[in-house]
């Protein structure tokens, strides 16, 4: 007996929680940060050039606990991240032992970018069981982004930042992270807040320290929150260690943890993507900046569990950035 997937779809989206300026500013060529690990990359005594990592953090306890009584709330309202359910049921048709057509991978790759509807691609769901379906339809990761560029000047770095809209990443193109995605933008009231401009300007900072040649960049700010259930661990990393085709990232400043176990950063070399040479487990208000694209550095993140079943959730929610440099 095959299984109403749409019904499951509808199902799910009831019982979601959703709720559905001068562009340009001045940051601070250097903020005061603290460094809890600096320039630690392997292997050293290969005579390579030495590429950045850095655990980081930039606000004082009462600064930050004021910025996460602004900024949690705006994680709740973010939306749930479609790409996920859509990228996890295109690998689940293509995994299927279905002998796909060119135009079935071409309905597939357009509804992953939301041009068609869900129950488009229903029939090709029909072998998918019931807990596949609770596992695959359910979305996880809440997303929203927001595009900066910054440009040095005498009195420091000129940013400006960008109305909502597309982003992709710089990744190989049979890569599903190459294909064009849109989502909201990060509200104004986060952007705003001292702690997001100090962070922005620490990023700015270490890019510069770190590529003495910059004159401008350009960044993608991410805010993200992973949640997890009682039904199994979930992951920020589900395309496994990768690089994020950037010149330099912010792969994590994490805001909260709240009743997760788990979550733990990990760095590795291009010559071993099994082994990683560092791992981080980042408490709130820490952050890891690295060298990513043109380096021998890869990263992923550990899954995340429900640390006290009786709650309803667990979550983890993070700002990162992708940063490209201009010479």
């Amino acid at each position: 007996m095959t299984i109403d997937t749409v019904a499951i779809r509808n199902s799910v989206e009831q019982r979601r929680h959703r709720k559905t300026t001068d562009p340009t500013f001045m940051v601070r060529s250097y903020c005061p940060m603290y460094l809890l690990a600096k320039d630690m990359t392997a292997p050293a005594e290969t005579g390579e050039t030495v590429h950045p990592i850095r655990v980081f953090k930039i606000a004082s306890d009462d600064d930050f606990k004021a910025f996460q009584h602004v900024i949690i709330p705006a994680f709740r309202e973010l939306e749930w991240d479609e790409y996920d359910v859509r990228q996890a049921e295109r690998q689940f048709i293509e995994s299927a032992n279905f002998e796909l057509k060119p135009e079935d991978h071409t309905l597939l790759l357009s509804y992953y970018r939301g041009e068609v509807a869900h129950e488009v691609i229903a029939p090709l769901l029909e072998t998918m069981s019931e807990s596949q379906a609770e596992k695959i339809l359910v979305p996880y990761r809440k997303k929203a982004c927001r595009v900066f560029s910054a440009v040095k000047q005498e009195e420091g770095w000129l940013v400006e930042k960008k109305p909502e809209g597309s982003v992709h990443q710089n990744v190989a193109q049979n890569d599903y992270r190459s294909i064009e995605r849109k989502y909201k933008a990060i509200p104004d009231n986060v952007i705003d807040h001292s702690v997001f401009k100090d962070l922005l300007s620490h990023v700015i900072h270490m890019t510069k320290e770190s590529r003495p040649s910059a004159k401008s960049m350009q960044m993608t700010a991410w805010m993200m929150s992973c949640y997890t259930w009682t039904n199994g661990p979930t992951t920020n990393s589900p395309e496994g260690t990768h690089q994020d085709g950037a010149d330099f990232i912010v792969s994590a400043y994490v805001i909260e943890r709240t009743n997760v176990v788990g979550g733990s950063s990990r760095i590795f070399h291009g010559s071993d993507l099994k082994n990683p040479i560092m791992k981080f487990l980042l408490s709130p208000g820490e952050g890891l900046f690295q060298a990513d694209a043109c380096s021998p550095l890869w990263h992923d993140v550990t899954h995340i569990e429900i640390a006290d079943e009786r709650q309803p959730f667990g979550v983890r929610s993070l700002i990162g950035f992708d940063v490209w440099v201009t010479e």
